[in-house]
């Protein structure tokens, strides 16, 4: 608990009211309580595997050049723009192999590498690419061979993939087949992902950034409709 309270101290001046965070504390004591004994769990049963990077930036470069998308640390090419984020979380082997996680405090429109294509789910496969791609100091040319959302609600690491061809302790097949995946597999997924990337790529070059979302469902829960110059919200 000691960890919980140091952080609401440190969030004080900044928190519309204290009030708010002694109401919800038992709430997020459970919470942190939950986590740590899932975590304590996962080191049990891969105990070769450890974290070796939480909120990992990462910067580089992105662009179409031929007809592919190139991701660089260096700009290669003049069509190339600028790409940065950070990864929640970077998991790491005794085998070299590296898994990415990423948190979500819920689970609502989350799926599974073999959905993200038709869904236009871009944050993991970035994630990935620019990792091996070394746009993040410290990992070099790494290979990615899990990806995880953990959904602390529910306490679940799942969505994603699992590379099941090759030798990591990053986390076991789903029961989920449509999380379990072959490096032959996961490569055609990324390839798909690339001509999705490529496509946006392209619009950005011509200036071109329509508030077309791929569901206009979304924008019925969205904070900003309101100010949204979206034409279908007129």
């Amino acid at each position: 608990s000691g960890v919980y309270e140091r952080a609401v101290e440190s969030l004080k001046r900044d928190a519309p009211s204290h009030a708010f965070w002694l109401h919800e504390k038992d709430k997020h004591y459970q919470l942190i309580r939950d986590f740590v004994k899932m975590e304590k769990a996962w080191r049990e049963q891969f105990p070769r595997t450890r974290i070796v990077g939480t909120e990992v930036p990462f910067k580089g470069h992105i662009g179409v050049v031929g007809e592919d998308v190139v991701i660089s640390k260096e700009k290669t090419h003049p069509d190339q723009v600028p790409l940065s984020g950070k990864i929640d979380r970077v998991d790491k082997d005794a085998h070299g192999y590296l898994s990415v996680t990423d948190y979500k405090t819920g689970g609502n429109n989350l799926s599974a590498i073999k959905s993200w294509v038709k869904n236009g789910k871009f944050q993991m496969p970035l994630y990935a690419m620019s990792l091996e791609a070394g746009l993040a100091d410290g990992f070099e040319s790494p290979a990615v061979a899990a990806a995880y959302y953990l959904m602390l609600k529910n306490q679940e690491r799942g969505k994603g993939f699992v590379l099941t061809d090759v030798e990591h302790e990053l986390g076991e097949s789903s029961s989920k087949k449509d999380q379990n995946i072959s490096s032959q597999e996961r490569e055609e997924i990324f390839a798909q992902m690339k001509q999705l990337m490529k496509t946006c790529l392209e619009k950005i070059q011509r200036g071109e950034f329509p508030p077309l979302p791929k569901d206009f469902d979304v924008c019925k829960t969205c904070n900003w409709s309101l100010v949204c110059r979206a034409p279908h919200l007129r």
